[in-house]
């Protein structure tokens, strides 16, 4: 069995885009064997039609950082970004001065 994700780095709104993306991926797949049957599955319609923009930049960067790290859940399964965090400064042993965890902005 052979599945390939697509996903749109922004929401296209258009079928002959959304086309050509999911085209593209497949003439970059390489089979195993001989193709017997396709199945194309669609998720995550919406029945938006445009996206806002933000009035402040930094609302903007959040915003932005947002979408990137949903990308990110969707295609590998969770979010990969971490940070450090300070958890107990006044630990004489330094590996628990900090420690790293998932980045949720």
């Amino acid at each position: 069995r052979w599945n390939r994700k697509v996903l749109f780095k922004t929401p296209v709104g258009d079928k002959t885009k959304a086309y050509s993306g999911i085209k593209a991926k497949l003439d970059g797949a390489r089979l195993h064997g001989p193709l017997e049957d396709i199945t194309v599955t669609l998720s995550g319609l919406t029945s938006e039609s445009g996206i806002q923009k933000s009035l402040f930049l930094e609302m903007r960067k959040s915003d932005r950082l947002r979408e990137v790290i949903a990308q990110l859940k969707t295609s590998q399964g969770s979010n990969p970004i971490l940070q450090v965090k300070e958890i107990e400064p006044w630990s004489r042993i330094p590996e628990r001065r900090m420690a790293l965890v998932t980045y949720d902005p």
